[in-house]
C-alpha cells in the first residue's frame, strides 16, 4: 500500500492529478498471491494444473469482462484502465505463475529438500551469497524503480521524447 501512496503523491506532483498511480502493481500481486497460495500448498504438484487453469482463465476469459471495474485486482477493468495506472499485474493470470512455481517446486524440492546437485557458485554467486541472496531483493526493487523513473524523466525533459 506504500507503493500506491507514494505513486499517488507523485501523480499529484508530476502529472497534475491525472490518476496515473499504481493501483495493483507487481508488489501488490506478489503479496496477495503469496497469501492466497497458502491453502494451495497442500496440493503439491497438482498446483501445476491449478496454475495452468488460472493462467488460461486470465488469458482467455477475464479480458472479455469489463464490469464491475472495481475488480481490477482480478484483471476485470474498464477499457481505458491501462491509461490510468503505471504498473499492473492482475491476479489472473499472474497468480497462476505463482501456483506453477509451487507445483514445480514441490517436484524439484519434495519436503523442502533439493533432489539434484548444483555446481559450486562462481565469483558472482559468492558475492550475492555474502550479501544475503534474497535478503536485499525488496530494497533493490524499491530503489531501482525511482532511479529508472528519474532517469526517464530527465531524458524526457531534455529531449521531449516520451511522456510521463
Amino acid at each position: 500500500m506504500g507503493i500506491t501512496l507514494i505513486s499517488w503523491i507523485a501523480d499529484f506532483l508530476i502529472f497534475d492529478a491525472a490518476g496515473r498511480f499504481i493501483k495493483f502493481g507487481f508488489l501488490h500481486m506478489l503479496s496477495v498471491s503469496m497469501l492466497v497460495s497458502i491453502p494451495f500448498l497442500k496440493l503439491g504438484k497438482w498446483n501445476i494444473i491449478s496454475g495452468l487453469a488460472v493462467v488460461l482463465i486470465g488469458i482467455f476469459a477475464v479480458p472479455a469482462l469489463h464490469d464491475p471495474a472495481w475488480l481490477y485486482p482480478l484483471g476485470i477493468h474498464s477499457a481505458d484502465f491501462m491509461d490510468f495506472t503505471q504498473d499492473y499485474f492482475p491476479l489472473f493470470p499472474w497468480f497462476g505463475a505463482m501456483l506453477l512455481g509451487i507445483g514445480v517446486g514441490s517436484i524439484l524440492y519434495p519436503k523442502g529438500v533439493r533432489r539434484f546437485s548444483l555446481p559450486e557458485p562462481g565469483v558472482f554467486g559468492r558475492f550475492f551469497a555474502a550479501i544475503g541472496n534474497g535478503n536485499v531483493t525488496l530494497a533493490v526493487y524499491l530503489i531501482h524503480v525511482p532511479v529508472i523513473f528519474g532517469i526517464l524523466w530527465v531524458i524526457h525533459l531534455i529531449t521531449g521524447i516520451g511522456y510521463l
